[in-house]
């Protein structure tokens, strides 16, 4: 498969995909936060290179009374402006471009501002919205759907959601800017001296490989750290829970070694991701140090034949070469985090998914009142497809004014009767019909908005 192949068929299965569709309806009704970011970050881009060319100006009018060619005195395309600048003394000259050096930066930095500013709202209401998404999914799972997932396990889906989809969006943003900031000094390079600017091609595509290899590894470590720390956050959570049994039974001691044990294989993972994490700015380091040297060397041969431009395109160039490399790193490590977050990322994904799942009945016939009586006809009920049946073929009636109590030992199938009753689960085979009509037929909330039911299982909620 190409490289243009596997690209396409990665971007479609990241955009089809469940967290990735909530992001973007996200998006799409916050455009103008897109565009103002979009916009704020090609005025940033653009207020940088233009400070490189007007200091290589400046350090150019150091050694010579006129402005550089820059590349066939491309600036005599602007008559009035080269005319302003042509009739200024070199002193005057060198200190205007200064000055305007400086005061596009400033613009940069406001424009920078903006385009983060804009990029964290949206990030702050994608983080909102993805917290209420996964949530709503999970209340909409049906009762024997969700008792398939510990406790830990949902409200691990839920704080991870927020964080998850914030920090991929950060670095989306942040891997926009570095790219668009890369072209603009790529052009700079280029502009001062296209032989030199290879340098710049090869020290990215250096980068590049090594990143290439680093990249699948970084996927599978952060895989591997995900499904451990839903391990770590589902023991922690359950043994909170069960801290009044723990205390009862004394298993302080015996809650706290297994605890350290999945604790024990979740190091080994941690020091693998650190190792391959910090692999890449070294490498970058090294390469950036040796790129200047070279030109340090090679840069008086190339720039022989304009004696009076030497030193200073080879300010500017290394200076912008340098904030290149910085570019490429950042690039490298923007690019390392949204690998290490593809595990958080895959996980969402798993609980918005809808395959594999049931969700609760919806809609139906609204239920008013039970006029004769609740029959049981021939119910039976299996929780799971490989699993005994609970009920087989249980047959009763129960007419209105009167009361009937289901009596029998532990096991026996009484609390599957009631959660029956209330539409926890769905008989296998029978029906329950209220006054002669399926109960199926009605809406459940509607249902149970009739219904009084106090559990063996009490739960108290923290609240008035």
């Amino acid at each position: 498969m190409s490289l243009l192949k596997r690209l396409k068929r990665l971007l479609s299965d990241r955009v089809t995909s469940p967290a990735y569709r909530v992001i973007l309806a996200t998006v799409s009704r916050n455009r103008w936060l897109v565009l103002l970011s979009f916009n704020s970050s090609l005025f940033s881009v653009f207020f940088e290179g233009s400070t490189f060319g007007i200091i290589f100006g400046a350090l150019s009018v150091l050694g010579s009374d006129r402005l550089p060619d820059f590349q066939n005195n491309r600036i005599t395309a602007f008559p009035p402006i080269y005319a302003f600048l042509s009739g200024m003394e070199r002193g005057e000259l060198f200190v205007f471009l200064i000055l305007s050096a400086i005061g596009l930066q400033v613009a940069r930095s406001g424009f920078r501002f903006m385009s983060m500013v804009a990029s964290g709202y949206l990030a702050a209401r994608v983080q909102v919205q993805m917290i209420e998404r996964v949530f709503a999914q999970i209340l909409s799972l049906s009762f024997p759907c969700s008792s398939r997932y510990k406790v830990g396990d949902l409200s691990s889906y839920v704080t991870t959601a927020g964080g998850t989809v914030k920090v991929q969006i950060t670095l989306w943003n942040s891997l926009l800017v570095n790219m668009l900031t890369i072209f603009a000094y790529i052009a700079v390079v280029v502009s001062i001296s296209i032989p030199l600017s290879a340098v710049a091609i090869l020290l990215a595509g250096g980068v590049a490989i090594v990143q290439s290899q680093l990249m699948p590894r970084i996927r599978r470590t952060s895989k591997r750290l995900t499904t451990k720390r839903v391990d770590v956050s589902k023991q922690l959570i359950e043994s909170i829970q069960a801290l009044r049994v723990i205390h009862t039974f004394a298993r302080q001691r015996a809650t706290l070694q297994h605890m350290r044990r999945i604790l024990q294989k979740l190091v080994p993972l941690l020091e693998r991701q650190t190792r391959l994490l910090s692999t890449l700015p070294p490498v970058s380091d090294i390469m950036s140090v040796t790129a200047i040297g070279g030109l340090l060397i090679a840069g008086f041969f190339l720039l022989d034949g304009e004696a009076q431009l030497v030193l200073p395109a080879l300010i500017t160039f290394i200076a912008a070469l340098n904030r290149l490399s910085t570019q490429v790193q950042s690039i490298s490590s923007t690019s390392n985090r949204l690998a290490d977050n593809i595990g958080q990322l895959e996980r969402l994904n798993a609980i918005l998914a809808p395959e594999d799942k049931t969700f609760t009945r919806l809609g139906g016939n609204a239920f008013a009142a039970v006029r004769d009586e609740i029959e049981f006809d021939r119910v039976s009920l299996r929780y799971n497809p490989d699993d005994d049946e609970v009920l087989k073929e249980v047959s009763f009636r129960m007419k209105r004014g009167t009361m009937t109590a289901l009596v029998g030992g532990s096991g026996a199938g009484k609390s599957s009767l009631a959660d029956l009753l209330i539409g926890l689960y769905d008989p296998t085979a029978g029906a329950i019909r209220f006054d002669g009509v399926d109960m199926r037929e009605f809406d459940l909330e509607s249902w149970r908005s009739h219904l009084g039911v106090v559990s063996q299982d009490t739960f108290i909620f923290n609240s008035s």
